[in-house]
């Protein structure tokens, strides 16, 4: 039977969170996560990656190094409460954790509070899929090739092993065919659905086909070998696919299961409201946030913003209202960055962020002037007819503050306005 190819359908009403555990790893993840959001037809689809120390643990109160490496096609890096409060945020219906397999990594889920959260999720009726990610170079050890497989007998109680396969197939990049496990085909096609065909991957994270119980395996292969493995935790399961190679087989594994075993509905918490330990982290972040904006070092400021903001995100409209100030204050913060950053799509969707609480926000109202100019004069392939109806919406909303009693915003909005009218009339 054909694969499951969720780009040629339509959405389908599941929330995913991908969450990335090694963020030195280069070429898999670079793969791997843009090739997840363009062939996975879930609803939405959230990546992640998670900074491997605490939030604050520098002794200078730093995350620079942290921030630095991230770019525009990379997920964005958030603090390990940040990831925490996603998974309980009762948004998601499913977790991919990928490129958990070295030591620091691993690490993260067994020494502190996200592999618990992790559990929690699996047993309450989650899937959480751990696709094995980037290999460490041939040079590493068998034992820190087996972390992953080890984390997963901490977590979930698999005592499955890696095969003595693994080492020779190291060095090589050619894909091995597995198949449906016949003996277990029934749960096969309860967990995979449609996917019940020939898969094509690297043999070099498999497991020992002895290790793995008859009813957990679900793809093999030859030399006794198991490259995707099932087992059923509370109402949830856990799975293991074995590939290193990021094969779109491996992508349609995972969106095969995600729709088979995932919840209809995503997994609630109990956790509702910000707490002020929340708050204080939120506060911290925005202190270094602005400290970077004063250093004109936009990028790393909003990725600061960003990181605080993650903190309502995860709470809805359910977070103490006594906080409402700080949250339109780092929407505002921002927009000003994406605006200084020419972001433009950004920098209008953080000043709408604002407007929708408090419609009379001055300066969220000139930055949304300020990026539908910025939109209208890089757009080049937009229509006349849109770039009319931005600058008119644009216009409209700075004349409600031409003459505000604050002469620093009414001179800014005379500005924008003269620009509008040009840009209108040529």
């Amino acid at each position: 039977m054909s694969s499951v190819s969720p780009s040629s359908s339509a959405p389908v009403n599941k929330q995913i969170l991908l969450i990335e555990g090694c963020s030195s790893s280069g070429n898999f993840e670079r793969k791997f996560v843009p090739a997840v959001k363009t062939h996975l037809s879930f609803s939405a689809i959230e990546a992640v990656r998670i900074v491997a120390k605490p939030t604050f643990s520098n002794e200078d109160g730093s995350l620079e190094e942290y921030y630095a490496d991230s770019s525009a096609d990379m997920p964005r890096l958030i603090g390990i409460g940040s990831c925490v409060q996603k998974i309980e945020s009762g948004i998601f219906h499913a977790l991919i954790l990928l490129n958990f397999n070295t030591k620091e990594a691993s690490e993260l889920l067994v020494l502190g509070p996200l592999g618990s959260v992790v559990q929690a999720f699996v047993a309450s009726g989650g899937v959480a899929v751990f696709p094995y990610g980037y290999l460490p170079p041939a040079s590493s050890t068998s034992v820190r090739q087996s972390n992953l497989v080890d984390t997963l007998q901490l977590l979930f109680d698999c005592r499955w092993s890696l095969s003595s396969a693994c080492r020779l197939s190291r060095d090589s990049d050619e894909l091995k065919q597995f198949m449906p496990c016949v003996e277990n085909g029934k749960n096969v096609i309860r967990n995979f659905g449609a996917l019940v065909r020939p898969v094509w991957m690297k043999s070099d994270s498999v497991l020992d086909v002895n290790s793995v119980p008859l009813e957990e395996r679900f793809f093999v292969g030859d030399n006794d070998s198991v490259s995707v493995a099932v087992r059923n935790v509370g109402n949830g399961a856990v799975v293991y696919i074995g590939d290193s190679s990021c094969s779109r087989d491996t992508i349609d594994l995972s969106a095969a299961v995600i729709m088979m075993r995932s919840p209809i509905d995503p997994l609630k918490s109990d956790k509702v409201e910000m707490s002020d330990e929340d708050f204080d982290q939120v506060l911290k972040l925005k202190g270094m946030g602005n400290d970077a904006f004063r250093d004109d070092n936009f990028k790393y400021a909003a990725k600061l913003y960003l990181d605080a903001l993650c903190l309502y995100e995860t709470y809805g409209t359910k977070f103490n209202p006594d906080y409402l100030e700080e949250r339109l204050s780092l929407n505002a913060l921002l927009s000003l960055c994406y605006v200084r950053l020419e972001f433009w799509y950004e920098a209008q969707t953080y000043a709408e962020n604002v407007l929708s609480f408090n419609p009379d926000h001055e300066e969220s109202i000139l930055r949304l002037a300020t990026a539908a100019v910025g939109l209208v004069r890089s757009e080049k392939a937009a229509t006349k007819e849109w770039k009319i109806s931005e600058l008119k919406d644009a216009k409209s909303n700075l004349e409600r503050v031409e003459h505000s009693p604050n002469p620093a915003v009414a001179s800014e909005a005379k500005e924008l306005l003269e620009k509008l009218e040009k840009m209108l009339n040529t």
